[in-house]
């Protein structure tokens, strides 16, 4: 399958690696040089617990692209999602399918302003990558992909084993809201705390302080989900959180290693898309709204975006 990858972070090339070692022609589209020479002259350099592999792909920006792919896979930060869409519309052809597995809250509103939604799949992923440099990134412990086809009676199959045969445990869902409120909640809990602690996502679980915060900024996402219509439970949000802190060992969030790196984060679109569901059904989430404020004075300070 000709695949197109947009965005070569921590995500995006993951996939690309995988999906280029299951024998995809794979393309990574990213905006930055030393991004899209490396992955030309190296490929992708994977680190997972089976081993370290070499995939063979290409990467290059998006204009440079003329011919229609089988599948475009977005993997922007959602405040990049539109002018990457505008930039693809070279290669999404009347064919293509065009899926979603970015984080926060209201990617398929966004997907829908760029293309047939009969050919728009959404969904959630908690694979873990942490990105150690340009066309390199380290995979450890396994995740979950629950992918939904905005196509009625689509179940999406040929995706789901492009997916499987890359080594991911997809599977097709009816209804993956309630998935992507929970991830949204998972990571609302992790991205904040690892953030402004600048901590690893197994050492929120160290000490006694770091559970009893995560589980109240729980408490407060599934109250605000299930005004929403959301089906999230408690113990199952806990249940996922209880696992990470015990197997994804030194894995840094994508927030804090956005903070790490001087770049902006994702907080608007998980945290404040939290927030703002809170305030239109009448909510306060003061923890949350607490953690929210102090990510964004970090991000802030670490962006060089504070006032003189």
């Amino acid at each position: 399958m000709k695949i197109v990858v947009i965005g070569a972070g921590a995500m995006g090339t993951l996939f690309g690696g995988r999906l280029g070692l299951a024998g995809n022609q794979v393309c990574l589209v990213d905006v930055v040089p030393e991004v899209i020479r490396a992955v030309n002259e190296n490929g992708i350099c994977l680190e997972d617990d089976a081993g370290t592999h070499i995939a063979r792909v290409s990467a290059c920006r998006a204009e440079e692209i003329r011919e229609p792919a089988d599948l475009v896979i977005l993997f922007t930060k959602t405040l990049y999602s539109e002018s990457a869409l505008q930039s693809a519309q070279a290669f999404i052809g009347d064919e293509t399918r065009v899926m979603s597995l970015q984080n926060g809250l209201g990617n398929d509103e966004i997907l829908k302003k760029y293309v047939d939604p009969e050919r728009i799949l959404i969904g959630v992923t908690n694979y873990p990558s942490d990105f150690l440099g340009p066309g390199h990134v380290s995979s450890k412990g396994d995740g979950y992909i629950r992918l939904m086809s905005l196509k009625d009676g689509d179940p999406a199959s040929d995706i789901v084993s492009v997916l499987r045969e890359a080594g991911f445990n997809a599977s097709a869902v009816s209804n993956v809201y309630d998935s992507i409120w929970e991830k949204v909640a998972f990571n609302a809990v992790f991205n904040s705390i690892t953030s402004v602690c600048g901590i690893t996502v197994d050492e929120v679980g160290h000490t006694e302080e770091g559970l009893r915060l995560a589980e109240t900024l729980a408490d407060e996402i599934v109250a605000v989900a299930r005004a929403c219509g959301a089906d999230l439970k408690k113990e199952a949000l806990w249940e996922g959180i209880l696992y990470a802190v015990k197997n994804h060992i030194g894995h840094r969030t994508s927030m804090a290693q956005d903070i790490q790196k001087h770049r902006r984060t994702e907080v608007d679109s998980i945290v404040g898309a939290i927030l703002r569901k809170a305030a239109e059904n009448g909510l306060s989430a003061p923890h949350l709204e607490t953690v929210y404020q102090m990510v964004k004075i970090v991000e802030c300070h670490s962006c060089g975006q504070v006032r003189n």
